[in-house]
């Protein structure tokens, strides 16, 4: 019998049976389900992970288990992640040792960057398996669409208001008094367009005279008063001849506490009415209190909700007049500024804003209307929002209309858009998907 070389055993008879002559081997395993005795042998599930529809920015998890079903150490070599969209997919995987019948538990994830499909991605894990030296993993998922959104939002009702202005009494202050002054009737007929009762009481920045010192000029004004707008106007003009003290938070706590409150300015605050003090000045304050103090006080005379300040200031202390340039930042009148933000009033800088569009806004700040609303969501696309009061589309404008401010996530009304007592406010807008809860699987 001629014996003949295979690479399955010694000793084949040629043409003959194909039974191996027994050498006390075993034939070596093709595939890692079937290792041979001191072999690695790899598994890897799943080799295929859908990630679903996730929100763009959101991340979702999914485990992948390498396991050594051999009975040799495994050495895994590597992991490769290769894409086409940088980044969307992750891994924590690292190369080491696993021990026979030894699990590695990794993390993968998925955060998409835009609403669309990412596919295509392999994860490949190398190692010792002779058999399996390289698994694919493949991976995909899909950036979900944006969600459209309809928010709906009730405007305060606004029935009456106190409101105690103090002026700077700097005679420098009287042209821009005179050009406050020609706006009374606009004012006044604001209150009276949203049927609002104010009560308009105006005092000056002197707190060194006896016979002023929070005392209202004039008495109060009731904006129903057939003549309103020319006696708040006297009295306006009147708040010019003071000493130039500029003490206005000590002042406005004076007229708003006794003796004067039962005193010389009786009548003026009502009980339940909300409260708000304006400042038109064009120097800092300069009293006993800072600002911050004044509006935690201005909390204690009535309900928080129901008290604001607000200010029309110069651009920084009254030290650099409108028009002339500086390498210093403007810091408007930070004292003042302080106050305006603790109470939720409004500020206005009068070197950047017309008296005109100030006092159109005015009747709506004072009588505590909101002028903007925060939305549950972050607008995807601005061009796309559509804004009505009481079923009346309002227009996307900075002036006469809305804008949207992203930092503060709001809709923002501006002038005389600013929806009026009770009105009903629907917003609609495309929003990013949220993030659900992510639990790795």
């Amino acid at each position: 019998m001629r014996l003949c070389w295979t690479w399955s055993g010694w000793l084949w008879a040629c043409g003959g049976p194909t039974t191996p002559l027994d050498t006390g081997s075993v034939a070596p395993s093709t595939t890692s389900s079937s290792p041979l005795p001191a072999e690695a042998a790899i598994e890897v599930f799943p080799t295929h992970i859908d990630f679903g529809q996730v929100a763009p920015n959101c991340s979702v998890h999914q485990i992948l288990e390498v396991r050594n079903v051999g009975t040799y150490p495994l050495e895994i070599l590597s992991f490769d992640l290769n894409e086409d969209d940088d980044g969307v997919f992750q891994h924590d995987g690292e190369t080491g040792i696993l021990a026979a019948g030894e699990v590695w538990t990794l993390d993968t994830a998925f955060t998409p960057k835009a609403a669309q499909p990412y596919k295509g991605a392999t994860l490949r894990i190398e190692s010792n398996d002779v058999n399996d030296w390289k698994v694919d993993v493949s991976l995909l998922g899909q950036g979900a669409d944006d969600e459209p959104m309809i928010e709906t939002f009730l405007q305060n009702e606004a029935s009456s208001v106190d409101i105690l202005w103090v002026i700077d009494d700097d005679p420098a202050m009287a042209d821009r008094l005179g050009d406050l002054a020609a706006q009374t009737p606009s004012l006044i007929d604001g209150y009276q367009s949203l049927g609002v009762d104010a009560h308009i009481g105006v005092i000056d920045g002197d707190n060194t005279s006896a016979d002023r010192a929070g005392q209202l000029i004039g008495g109060f004004v009731q904006s129903s008063d057939v003549d309103a707008d020319s006696a708040l106007s006297d009295h306006l003009f009147a708040a010019t001849s003071g000493s130039r003290d500029l003490a206005f938070f000590d002042t406005a706590q004076a007229a708003l506490s006794e003796p004067l409150l039962s005193g010389a300015n009786a009548g003026f605050r009502r009980a339940e009415v909300p409260l708000a003090v304006v400042a038109y000045v064009r120097n800092d304050d300069d009293s006993s209190q800072n600002g911050a103090t004044f509006a935690s006080w201005l909390d204690t005379i009535d309900d928080p909700e129901r008290t604001s300040f607000s200010a029309i200031s110069g651009p920084k202390s009254g030290l650099l007049p409108c028009g002339v340039l500086s390498l210093d930042p403007i810091d408007p009148a930070p004292r003042i500024a302080t106050a305006v933000t603790q109470t939720g009033g409004q500020h206005w800088v009068m070197c950047d804003h017309d008296v005109a569009d100030i006092v159109a806004t005015l009747p709506f700040v004072t009588a505590g209307l909101l002028d903007r609303w925060v939305l549950e969501r972050p607008v995807t696309m601005v061009a796309w929002m559509y804004v009505t009061v009481d079923g009346v589309e309002i227009p996307q404008d900075s002036a006469a209309g809305w804008t949207y401010d992203e930092a503060s996530q709001s809709v923002v009304f501006h002038g005389l858009s600013v929806p009026g007592p009770g009105t009903e406010v629907v917003v609609a807008y495309p929003a990013q998907a949220p993030c659900l809860e992510d639990t790795a699987s």
